[in-house]
């Protein structure tokens, strides 16, 4: 996946510190999405599968299609989310308790 991303997206760079991020029409659109599956799904936290499904529900974008071309498609990443258990502790709890 990693590959795939790469060749569509390029390389990326490292941020040379703490700044606003300037994200793409798109980028922004898939992180609003990844709010809404969290919200549909009834999580409490945002996490990598909610960001995955944000992508995915990117009709057209280069991602999406690098993902589709290895198979990985919003239904089949539902699925698998809604069979994992979740393993998020609760907030502020003690893990000692």
């Amino acid at each position: 996946v990693r590959d795939a991303a790469t060749r569509v997206l390029g390389p990326g760079t490292e941020p040379a510190g703490p700044r606003e991020v300037p994200f793409a029409a798109q980028s922004r659109k898939a992180l609003e999405l990844t709010l809404r599956e969290g919200l549909r799904l009834g999580h409490e936290h945002l996490g990598t599968e909610h960001l995955l499904l944000g992508v995915l529900g990117l009709e057209d974008g280069p991602l999406t299609r690098a993902l589709a071309d290895l198979g990985v498609t919003k239904e089949a990443a539902e699925r698998e989310i809604a069979a994992a258990p979740h393993a998020d502790p609760a907030p502020h709890s003690d893990p000692a308790s």
